[in-house]
């Protein structure tokens, strides 16, 4: 295909992006410059700058490149990242039919969102916070970023899956994770330093790892004062000397009877007459 016959198919003029990198990419791909636009494009997936919209931006503009080009297993990759971050995605004034078609068919075969799951758990330190980016098409989300803080003070940041944070029984701990995609766009997130989820760690003495095979005891008795304890014990000595006595002195009363009435009734030998 002629380079006229892409700019026909594209539909120019192209719509300009708010990233100078994505823009640059538009202008040459409206030049007919596609080698320099591929380039463009390139530095502007490399940068750590990009927004959300950027990425978008990007991702259009890119699948536009691929259709024109006709790179149809590129065009599906970039339509099916597109519609993981924007499901609902309206392309620009302009483009060609052919792009929202295309866009249609591969959305249908997208099942979910890309987005962020968390879970906080207490370890024998703190807290030990695990990420998981869930809807991720061809390893669009490059990082996890997961960010934690114990009152108020800095926040500790780290690349995930997983962070472990310090903190004593009692202490609240807050935390935010994000999945990174190209160019650092954050391409989702579960919490964020402005609204950050918050959890306790559990306990009020040593903390102490949770073991799912040894699971807490349910409806243990509660303490008991001492002092109730002790009258109760001495209660209860007092019950068993008084009953003690009164089995003893049964039983010597038994066994005198016993020894009287045998001895009324044992009979007697023959005595001899001298």
């Amino acid at each position: 295909m002629s380079r006229l016959a892409v700019l026909l198919v594209l539909g120019i003029p192209i719509p300009a992006s708010a990233n100078p990198l994505v823009d640059d990419g538009l202008r040459r791909l409206e030049e007919a410059d596609f080698e320099g636009a591929e380039r463009a494009f390139a530095a502007a997936e490399s940068a750590s700058d990009l927004t959300l919209a950027d990425l978008v931006d990007l991702l259009e503009a890119r699948a536009l490149l691929h259709l024109g080009l006709h790179q149809p297993e590129a065009l599906d990759r970039d339509l099916a990242r597109l519609a993981s971050i924007d499901p609902t995605h309206v392309f620009a004034p302009g483009r060609p039919p052919d792009l929202a078609m295309a866009f249609a068919a591969v959305r249908s075969r997208v099942t979910e969102r890309l987005h962020v799951e968390a879970d906080a758990r207490a370890t024998a330190t703190g807290v030990s916070i695990d990420v998981r980016v869930v809807g991720d098409i061809d390893g669009l989300g490059r990082q996890v970023r997961i960010a934690a803080r114990t009152g108020g003070g800095p926040w500790q940041v780290g690349a995930g899956p997983g962070l472990s944070v310090a903190a004593a029984p009692g202490t609240s701990v807050e935390y935010w994770a994000a999945a990174i995609g190209p160019g650092g766009a954050e391409l989702a997130s579960r919490g964020s330093a402005a609204q950050p989820l918050r959890v306790t760690v559990p306990g009020g003495g040593p903390p102490v790892p949770i073991a799912a095979s040894e699971p807490p005891i349910v409806g243990a008795p509660a303490p008991r004062d001492s002092s109730v304890s002790r009258e109760r014990r001495g209660s209860k000595t007092w019950i068993w000397l008084t009953v003690s006595g009164v089995v003893v002195a049964i039983a010597a009363t038994a066994a005198l009877v016993y020894f009287v009435r045998t001895s009324e009734t044992q009979p007697t030998g023959p005595s001899l007459d001298f």
